[in-house]
C-alpha cells in the first residue's frame, strides 16, 4: 500500500477512454485489490466495499454521466449511510483505489453530482447513499470537451502551500514534512476547491475541513467530505512514504454546521 505514494504525482483526471475492454488480467488485479480495500481500517472504522460495475459486458442499462466522461469501461462504486464519517471514508478508501488505478496504467476521473444515481443503485441493489464512482478505462488522447472540462475547474490550478498550512515558516527545515503537505496540496477535490485546511504545531498537526459556502447543497450530502478522505490518504501515504512516525486520532464528534470542523490530528513522534 505505501508503494502508492509513488503515483500521487501522476495521478490526472480522465474523462475520455479508449473503446475497448479492460483486459481479464488487469480485471483479476483490481478485483483481488478491491477485496482487500473491503477488508481495510478506514480512518473512522467504517467498511466500505466497492464494487467493479463493467460496462462492456454489461447487457443491461449504461450509467449515463451526462457528457463529461466519454467510453468508459468499467465504474466502480460503493453505497453507505449519509453520515459524514463514513463519505469521509468512503474519500478515503476510492482515492486508494484511484492510485492504484495509475500503477496498472488506467485512467479514471471522479464523477460526483455527474452521474445517474438511479442507474448505479439498480446495479448495487442498494436505496442507501452513492456519494461518488469512479468512471475508469485505458486514457485516450485528450479530446477538445476534456480540454474544456479541465479549463473550466481549474484542473491544473492548486493553491500554495502558505494559504493552506498555518505556521507553514516551520517547514522551513523539514523538508520531509513539506513534501508530506505537497502531497496533500496536489489532490484532487470537487470543482479543485482544496477545503483541507492543516494548523501546524510543534509536534502535531490538525486536519480541518474548511466548507465552502452553498458547495453542492443540491446533493443532500456532505460531498467534501469526499475531498477531507482524500486529503487523509495522501497524507497518510506520504508520512509512511517518509518514515515519519505518527499517530492519528479522529474527531468523533464532527460538527456539520460549522464554517470549519477538525477532522483528525496526527501527532509526529519526532518534534519539527
Amino acid at each position: 500500500m505505501q508503494k502508492l505514494y509513488d503515483y500521487i504525482s501522476a495521478r490526472r483526471s480522465i474523462r475520455t477512454f479508449k473503446k475497448s475492454e479492460i483486459l481479464d488480467a488487469d480485471l483479476s488485479t483490481l478485483n483481488t485489490f478491491l477485496i482487500e480495500l473491503s477488508n481495510l481500517a478506514t480512518p473512522f472504522g467504517n467498511r466500505i466495499s466497492p464494487m467493479l460495475i463493467n460496462q462492456m459486458s454489461s447487457d443491461s442499462e449504461k450509467i449515463g454521466t451526462y457528457g463529461f466522461v466519454k467510453n468508459a469501461s468499467a465504474f466502480i462504486a460503493a453505497s453507505i449511510d449519509n453520515e459524514l464519517s463514513q463519505i469521509i471514508d468512503y474519500g478515503y478508501i476510492f482515492e486508494l483505489i484511484v492510485l492504484h488505478l495509475v500503477s496498472m496504467d488506467l485512467g479514471s476521473v471522479w464523477l460526483g453530482g455527474t452521474f445517474d444515481r438511479s442507474s448505479v443503485k439498480r446495479f448495487l441493489t442498494t436505496q442507501k447513499l452513492v456519494p461518488a464512482v469512479l468512471a475508469i478505462g485505458y486514457p485516450s488522447d485528450q479530446s477538445l470537451t476534456e480540454k474544456t472540462i479541465r479549463f473550466v475547474v481549474k484542473a491544473s490550478n492548486r493553491k500554495p502551500l502558505e494559504e493552506l498550512v498555518t505556521n507553514h515558516e516551520r517547514l522551513t527545515h523539514d523538508e520531509a514534512l513539506t513534501k508530506v503537505f505537497e502531497a496533500l496540496r496536489i489532490a484532487p477535490s470537487g470543482s479543485n476547491q482544496q477545503p483541507w485546511r492543516i494548523n501546524l504545531f510543534e509536534n502535531h498537526f490538525e486536519l480541518v475541513l474548511k466548507r465552502t459556502p452553498g458547495y453542492a447543497k443540491e446533493l443532500n450530502y456532505e460531498m467534501q467530505g469526499l475531498d477531507m478522505g482524500i486529503a487523509m490518504a495522501h497524507l497518510e501515504l506520504a508520512l509512511s512514504h517518509f518514515k515519519i512516525d505518527y499517530e492519528v486520532a479522529v474527531n468523533k464528534n464532527l460538527e456539520i454546521d460549522t464554517k470549519e470542523t477538525l477532522v483528525a490530528t496526527y501527532k509526529i513522534k519526532k518534534p519539527y
